[in-house]
């Protein structure tokens, strides 16, 4: 099963990271993102919601109706979600309480951060609930919790038919046993849990129907009846005599211009651009490797081989529009040709071409791009590969506080040249700005880099290693949720299985025809480094203990 929320698949549809997108334009994405999965779907896909049912500003439903067969929406009274909640979250009743009776909240909305999920609306308590089991154009099948604890078989037999899945009894009864709430903690005192938060005892703490009533005060449950009896007693959690208050939650700049153009130094390579780079190296000599200009794009010219989300891709060639920013067609390797949409900031047009552009350009011309930073170290580079919001640029930050140079964040690229070497990159770091808070780094006169995004430039400066090294040793990044600092050694062809993994936007050297080139660049990579998966605890506020074990291993 999919969850609906997850970064990374939107991350791979789209062909470029949603973490440079504002929180409306990745909302904006969604609905196609479901279309998309549905049509290439070979069977019923089951996914897991968070999200309220809500409807864009155009009206679309953010959980698009050609999508859904049906939803199974799970119910359970709110008296026992403050308490349950509040345990999950690490924080008080009355804090929880405030987020159930608040319209307006949402999971994943901060701008300090960025969460491995994407936004997502809950409104208050009634208005998730109603937003589902009234929502118009879709079967919905409400399942209350309290009826899976007092008659499961009935009450799983009756969601899994809604499901139209042909099930015996006897296979029924065996997923209720291991999935009741005893089985699940036991298997999570044994082995962890995954979704367990950081500071909570456990994910599963009681799973008891009226469990609030040894744990709420008077007042506390005043405060949600209040604000959701009459929902409540639709559903059978109050009588008509305990609820009497009626109170309802619920432009062409794309004329070639005449400006004279400025060079870059970029992964070893110069590029051209007709626009102004701030944040970049500038070049020297007439050498041009890639050239950006700004033209009109007529992709649907061109025969692609895929066709993700936002990007089309063919060999040599990959197209990418980001809805309301720009065009892009990289060609070759050697030329980006850019339309903007409308009158979009600089700052937005050049943070996608930083990103997912360069990279296909990097793999249309034979080198790997990997998703990851490097520091470098006694002229050696040491590369920390990981997936999106799991901590390289604070990390790579950390180091350079201490004790290495920063090569590059965001891509780690690698040629071979008798042993793997990788490249500078950007002469800057990106941060959050919660992960600067951590790194107690000031943000007064700091450039977002995008209006809107509570993320940083903070420049290198003599700090940023402008010279190729060679790859000495890679790092792995695996976040959870326990107090564990440890090393896993990655030895053979799981070397090569592993780097396969971090390439960067996979998809793209496939649709782009550089399987075999990009293969062969792994197993040389593999052959001539040392490869450790370091397992570490998933709270950044606990960056130093990460930072002490990381050092003990390199220096």
């Amino acid at each position: 099963s999919l969850i609906a929320s997850s970064r990374y698949i939107l991350d791979d549809a789209a062909g470029f990271e949603s973490s440079n997108l504002l929180l409306d334009e990745v909302d904006d994405l969604r609905p196609a993102l479901y279309e998309k999965i549905s049509d290439e779907a070979e069977e019923t896909v089951f996914t897991k919601v968070h999200d309220a049912y809500t409807f864009l500003p155009d009206g679309r439903p953010l959980l698009s109706v050609d999508a859904t067969l049906g939803a199974i929406y799970l119910l359970r009274n709110p008296l026992d979600i403050a308490p349950s909640f509040a345990n999950h979250s690490s924080c008080g009743i009355d804090e929880i309480i405030a987020d159930m009776n608040n319209v307006k909240n949402a999971f994943c909305a901060t701008p300090n951060n960025l969460p491995n999920q994407l936004r997502q609306h809950l409104l208050n308590w009634s208005g998730h609930v109603l937003s589902w089991v009234d929502a118009p154009n879709i079967k919905v099948h409400v399942v209350r919790y309290e009826d899976m604890k007092q008659k499961p078989l009935e009450t799983f037999y009756g969601a899994v038919r809604f499901a139209g899945l042909e099930r015996t009894e006897e296979e029924v009864v065996s997923a209720i046993k291991n999935s009741s709430f005893e089985y699940l903690k036991k298997q999570e005192e044994e082995e962890g849990f995954c979704e367990k938060g950081a500071k909570c005892a456990s994910f599963f703490r009681r799973g008891e129907v009226g469990s609030w009533k040894g744990v709420l005060s008077d007042e506390q449950v005043v405060r949600i009846v209040r604000k959701h009896g009459i929902v409540m007693r639709r559903f059978g959690y109050i009588s008509d005599e305990e609820n009497n208050d009626n109170v309802l939650p619920a432009r062409d700049s794309n004329a070639r211009r005449a400006v004279k153009s400025r060079k870059y130094s970029l992964y070893g390579l110069t590029v051209s651009s007709p626009f102004q780079c701030p944040e970049l190296v500038p070049a020297k000599g007439r050498n041009k490797d890639i050239t950006i200009k700004f033209g009109e794009i007529e992709e649907n010219r061109y025969d692609w081989n895929i066709e993700g989300l936002c990007y089309k891709a063919a060999q040599e060639k990959f197209f990418l529009s980001v809805k309301g920013i720009a065009k892009y067609l990289v060609t070759g390797g050697s030329e980006i040709i850019i339309e903007k949409h409308g009158n979009t900031e600089d700052d937005a047009v050049r943070l996608f071409l930083y990103d997912t552009v360069i990279a296909a350009a990097l793999m249309q011309r034979g080198l790997l791009p990997l998703h990851g930073s490097v520091a470098v170290r006694n002229g050696k580079g040491i590369a920390f590969l990981g997936s999106s919001s799991v901590g390289k640029s604070i990390i790579a930050a950390a180091l350079n506080e201490r004790s290495c140079s920063v090569l590059s964040d965001t891509l780690c690229v690698v040629d071979f040249h008798r042993r793997p070497m990788v490249y500078p990159g950007y002469p800057f770091l990106m941060l959050w700005r919660g992960g600067a808070k951590i790194l107690g780094l000031e943000l007064q006169g700091r450039k977002p880099v995008r209006k809107g995004l509570m993320k940083y430039y903070f420049p290198l400066d003599g700090s940023f290693h402008n010279q190729a090294v060679p790859l000495e040793k890679i790092y792995l990044l695996n976040s959870h949720n326990r107090e564990e600092y440890t090393f896993t050694p990655v030895n053979g062809s799981d070397k090569l299985f592993a780097l396969q993994d971090y390439i960067y936007k996979e998809t793209l050297v496939r649709s782009m025809g550089f399987e075999n080139i990009q293969f062969q660049k792994c197993v040389k990579t593999a052959r001539h480094t040392v490869i450790k998966r370091i397992n570490y605890h998933n709270d950044k506020r606990r960056l130093g203990k990460l930072i002490d074990f990381l050092e003990k291993d390199f220096l």
